[in-house]
């Protein structure tokens, strides 16, 4: 008789089956026992079984090798919230969040194609439920589009909507804010400093017409102007070439009197006060102090642009001066640097 059995469990050998039976049969089990009941069942080749089940832990069984599943494999059957975690330090999970919404806490990255598909409509927008809206536009940096539900927090207006966000990072950014029960849509960006006041751009603002002379401001500078270096300083126009019906305070401002769209214009450069132009310069545009328009930065600026406008608002124009330590003046082809205002 062979000492051992075909899948390795050691077989006492008999001699005498009567008096020797109790002993072998207890020899049997504690070879079942160290093989089954501790915990561990093995296969493979006679004597070198490679492929094994164990058991890791409380409640928790192991193979060192790999597992195959011919049909169905479950994970949280009992809806307990657990994961299927992938990697030694466990730190990369999937789990099952909801009926048919299966989320991970970690990045994804696909080598290919990424479809989101459902039975009906295929390749669309899900539905506006809170599963996938925002609490607040403020902290919503990262490309894509959301829902925005009555409620929610930093939006231009209340109600329902949906918002469009196109981001370099998470402080330079603009979203697009829409309606959902109108045409009305939204404005406004982020340049690292906070963001933009919103702007209506759609439906334009009705222009009445003008039954008077046209309401225009013409201003601009006296001298060439210092700017300090590494901050944003309003140009100063302090001459007024012409003026109709608009209000201008002496300095850097020009204010309208009525609601409505303006059509803004400035003139400026960079200047060196040697008699060359210098590129570490560039302009902003303002309404009521808050940047609505920004050039890139250039030696000369020529810019102009329709903006709706309430009345009382007023516009201004900023430079910033990019170079250090040394500052530069305002000056272009030896005209100093011009400013207007004109309601369309």
């Amino acid at each position: 008789m062979p000492a051992n059995t075909t899948y390795g469990v050691p077989y006492p050998e008999s001699t005498d089956p009567v008096s020797e039976g109790a002993t072998n049969m207890q020899a049997i089990a504690e070879a079942l026992d160290t093989k089954v009941l501790a915990g561990r069942l093995d296969w493979g080749p006679a004597g070198a079984p490679d492929t094994s089940l164990y058991r890791y832990s409380a409640g928790v069984v192991a193979t060192p090798g790999q597992i195959y599943a011919g049909s169905h494999m479950f994970v949280d059957l009992l809806d307990a919230g657990s994961r299927l975690y992938f990697g030694s330090l466990a730190d990369t999970s999937l789990r099952r969040t909801g009926v048919g919404i299966l989320d991970t806490p970690n990045a994804l990255t696909v080598g290919g194609n990424l479809s989101a598909l459902e039975l009906v409509n295929p390749y669309r927008l899900s539905y506006h439920t809170s599963l996938n809206s925002i609490a607040d536009c403020n902290v919503t940096t990262r490309n894509g589009w959301y829902g925005f539900p009555a409620g929610a927090l930093n939006g231009p207006v209340a109600g329902d909507g949906f918002l469009r966000v196109f981001a370099h990072n998470d402080s330079y950014c603009r979203q697009y804010w829409y309606h959902l029960y109108s045409t009305d849509t939204y404005q406004r960006f982020m340049a690292g400093a906070g963001w933009t006041a919103w702007e209506k751009i759609w439906p334009p603002t009705p222009v009445t017409p003008q039954t008077t002379s046209l309401l225009t401001c013409i201003a601009k500078g006296n001298a060439v102007q210092s700017l300090p270096p590494q901050t944003w300083t309003p140009i100063s126009f302090p001459v007024v070439q012409y003026n109709n019906g608009m209000t201008h305070d002496g300095n850097t401002a020009i204010t309208v009197p009525v609601t409505g769209a303006y059509f803004v214009n400035f003139v400026s450069a960079g200047y060196d006060g040697g008699g060359g132009y210098v590129s570490y310069y560039n302009v902003r545009l303002l309404r009521n102090s808050v940047v609505i328009a920004e050039t890139p930065n250039a030696a000369q600026h020529q810019y102009g642009m329709v903006v709706p406008a309430n009345a009382g608002d007023y516009f201004q124009v900023a430079a910033w001066n990019d170079a250090g330590s040394t500052s530069y003046n305002t000056f272009i082809r030896n005209e100093l640097p011009n400013f207007s205002v004109t309601k369309q």
